[in-house]
């Protein structure tokens, strides 16, 4: 198994992108199209203000096999009423006819401001150019396509053989604001989109991915706060032409292993590009009697502003971590916890432990720290991935609209 930091196109696809003038500056149209229908599973959030795209895109995936993505940055078309939903409908139909398929085999997304309709002449005239420039090369110009306050691009390739058959796993995403995701099968402002040649069932790619999901997308975030538009979407067309893999097969591991690759990879990828972030932190909660119990102890931290802030001012402030896990309503003894940053020890049986700094300093100044709090309760554990909290997020965002 091989990973590429590059979009590798699977065998099928076809990527299209163009500018429509919904931004300043940049591609804002981005299009994804398989040549034949594909087996899809995909996750949205779970924000009770889900936008017009969310629902659309919800009722599409449950009435045919997608075979298309639309997407466009810079508005989106959330808390847009009715007219809002007219118009997701019309960037589907309008992208149906322009391919020759079924719009409801297309699944809309938007990111950017909420709250404005969408100049949907410039969206028209834009999904028109991105379909005349579909080809295999477009992958990358898909992940230009979604980017709002992001800094980089986000995409990941991944190889493997299957039967004789080598299989692509591809994806993009953006992220780097309002993301703390919460999404449900089914039913996550970040994107991700991962197109596959492999041939599978879609009950089993769904009972993949919503265990990877867990670990991975829904196990980051920067701000604490969930999006309107947030969308997880995987298809896979079967071009690779291994044999068809079904819920239980045991060869489904090792696509199990790829598909957490990429999605760790894009994830991590968000993060890394957090607004403002000088830090990325890895909280690792082990020692907890359930997984549930350490990942909501793990959550609780990794979204705490006291604890952000203290690692952005490089002050190891424990007690905050503590303080933080004692909240997340999770049942603990005190007297037993554990914690360490990048393997030193700072609190043992719940009590600080004298530290030289000269230890200490040169971890706190690092990019990377990995904060381990250990409850000594169980055997379970849970990771999260955040960031620092700076005035760079405060001045993006009190600049930005959203």
């Amino acid at each position: 198994m091989e990973v590429f930091n590059r979009f590798i196109a699977p065998k099928g696809f076809k990527f299209g992108a163009a500018y429509a003038g919904i931004k300043v500056s940049g591609k804002d149209i981005g299009l994804i199209f398989s040549e034949q229908p594909a087996k899809s599973a995909a996750f949205y959030t779970t924000n009770v203000m889900a936008a017009a795209p969310v629902q659309v895109s919800k009722e599409h995936q449950t009435a045919t096999m997608p075979q298309a993505i639309i997407v466009n940055s810079g508005n989106a078309n959330a808390a847009t009423g009715k007219k809002g939903l007219i118009n997701a409908y019309k960037m589907a139909q309008v992208t149906g006819k322009e391919l020759g398929i079924d719009p409801k085999s297309v699944l809309v997304c938007s990111t950017g401001l909420i709250g404005e309709q969408l100049p949907m002449k410039k969206i028209e005239d834009g999904i028109v150019k991105a379909v005349k420039g579909l080809n295999l090369m477009n992958g990358s110009l898909v992940a230009q396509s979604i980017m709002t306050t992001d800094k980089v691009t986000k995409s990941v390739s991944v190889q493997f053989e299957l039967d004789g058959k080598l299989i692509t796993l591809s994806g993009v995403a953006k992220g780097s604001g309002m993301i703390a995701p919460h999404m449900k099968l089914h039913q996550a402002t970040m994107l991700a989109f991962i197109c596959t040649d492999l041939r599978v069932s879609r009950k089993a790619l769904y009972e993949i991915m919503t265990d990877v999901n867990e670990r991975t997308f829904n196990s980051i975030t920067v701000d604490g706060d969930t999006s309107t538009n947030d969308s997880v979407i995987m298809m896979a067309n079967s071009l690779a032409e291994n044999k068809k893999l079904h819920s239980g097969d045991k060869k489904l591991s090792i696509v199990a292993g790829a598909i957490e690759k990429v999605f760790s990879s894009l994830a991590r990828q968000i993060v890394k590009d957090g607004e403002g972030s000088s830090k990325l932190l890895e909280i690792t909660v082990k020692g907890a009697n359930d997984y549930k119990d350490a990942k909501q102890v793990a959550k609780t931290i990794a979204n705490s502003n006291l604890v952000k802030t203290a690692f952005y001012g490089k002050d190891a402030n424990w007690g905050r971590i503590l303080a933080a896990a004692g909240r997340s309503g999770v049942e603990f003894d005190p007297s037993k916890v554990k914690l360490s940053f990048d393997g030193l020890e700072l609190v043992k049986g719940g009590l600080g432990v004298k530290v030289d700094r000269r230890s200490l300093s040169p971890i706190m100044r690092k990019y990377n720290i990995k904060v381990e709090l250990d409850l000594c309760q169980g055997k379970s554990q849970a990771s999260y991935l955040t960031t620092d909290l700076t005035e760079e997020y405060v001045k993006l965002n009190a600049e930005y609209s959203t």
